[in-house]
């Protein structure tokens, strides 16, 4: 890597400095989990994300931003209506 590189990297991580706090980022990390653990659920019990939604009784969109981890402004909502089914 070269040292204008290397300037040109870190001028592009000091723009996220102020933008993410390190809330979101934790945030972030947990709802990356939570999306891999849905994903691992249904292919261990041999659904596609058809079948799985039909089995949670939401849309096939529903889970593809579930293991997306697309959840909106409030995920919260959707995370718990889903833990509370499971």
């Amino acid at each position: 890597m070269k040292n204008s590189d290397l300037c040109n990297l870190e001028d592009m991580i000091s723009v996220f400095d102020t933008s993410v706090s390190a809330a979101d980022i934790i945030a972030a990390k947990a709802l990356a989990g939570i999306s891999a653990e849905i994903v691992k659920y249904r292919v261990n019990l041999g659904m596609t994300q058809k079948q799985f939604a039909e089995y949670m009784e939401v849309s096939q969109g529903m889970v593809s931003k579930w293991e997306s981890a697309d959840y909106g402004k409030k995920p919260g909502d959707s995370v718990l209506w889903l833990f509370a089914f499971l």
